[in-house]
């Protein structure tokens, strides 16, 4: 398929269904878009999850995966943000990550063709791309999903790939980080250089840019949600600017806490990549902070909890 430059839409206010707002990634977008003046249905599966601030918010207690459920959902929408996501750290039983990844996309489907809803925001992972044999990843690299979670992404992008009356996205995140980030290898760093406990690498030489600033990811979901196309399917990663070496990770992070931990420096273990989202930049006008300025940034956002 050829893909061509797309327009911004000037229109404002318009009703963004967001999954996920119990989450990380959900609950950040959802009060992102809802301070850009759109009207939010945020639909969460456990209480304490998002709290609208605006009269034109509604927040919905459901099961995605739950058929029955979504089957009486009848608000109208003009786009569906699906931030939710089981990546199998409560739970690693496939058979759940395969429920809450795959069919909850199915019942957002049918749904979306009920309301007639034409755009779909589909917050993926690069773990659809299994293990990456080659020095940089992009969107065409191999899809293998070799781990049940980056399986059942990749489920749920060939679900949305075979839709023919929808505008969809697909961003392949790797990890992302902001105030109360989830556990990954930089949130770990961080726990370990406040607690200034030992800090280890593999493959300190290596190029480095495999994290998104939460800020820079709500920016991008909000321009696509204005960008006018007809009928396309589209999946990239996104990543941040200007790589560091992995070791210049660990010393980021340590500094900006103001750590002592010391620094060990372990050897090569694949895999170890970097991330090309040029298509993303040249195609739909994705920009990002620099690696550094996200590790900077994530450290400030831990620190002023």
């Amino acid at each position: 398929m050829t893909y061509s430059p797309a327009t911004r839409s000037e229109e404002a206010g318009r009703t963004i269904l967001v999954t996920g707002t119990t989450g990380f990634v959900g609950k950040h977008l959802a009060k992102f878009l809802e301070d850009r003046g759109e009207h939010i249905l945020a639909i969460e599966r456990r209480a304490g999850g998002f709290r609208q601030s605006r009269q034109t918010t509604r927040v919905i207690r459901g099961d995605l995966s739950d058929k029955d459920f979504m089957s009486k959902l009848d608000a109208k929408v003009d786009a569906i943000a699906h931030a939710a996501t089981n990546s199998g750290r409560r739970s690693p039983n496939f058979h759940h990550m395969q429920q809450d990844n795959i069919e909850s996309v199915t019942n957002l489907l049918a749904y979306a063709t009920r309301v007639n809803c034409h755009q779909f925001i589909n917050l993926s992972s690069v773990s659809v791309h299994g293990d990456v044999a080659g020095s940089v990843l992009d969107r065409d690299t191999p899809l293998h999903g070799t781990t049940a979670y980056g399986a059942s992404k990749l489920a749920a992008e060939n679900l949305l790939r075979r839709q023919d009356d929808l505008d969809v996205f697909c961003i392949r995140l790797p990890a992302v980080v902001g105030s109360f980030a989830p556990q990954h290898w930089l949130s770990t760093l961080l726990m370990r250089a406040r607690q200034n406990k030992k800090l280890t690498c593999y493959n300190p030489h290596f190029f480095f840019n495999n994290v998104v600033h939460i800020d820079d990811l709500c920016k991008f979901v909000s321009h696509l949600i204005g960008l006018q196309h007809r009928s396309i399917f589209s999946a990239f990663p996104i990543a941040s600017a200007e790589a560091l070496r992995v070791h210049e990770v660990l010393h980021v992070i340590r500094s900006e806490v103001r750590s002592s931990s010391r620094i060990e420096l372990l050897g090569e273990r694949p895999p170890h990549f970097i991330i090309d989202d040029n298509f993303a930049r040249d195609l739909y006008g994705y920009t990002s902070i620099t690696t550094r300025e996200a590790l900077e940034r994530f450290a400030r956002d831990e620190l002023a909890i």
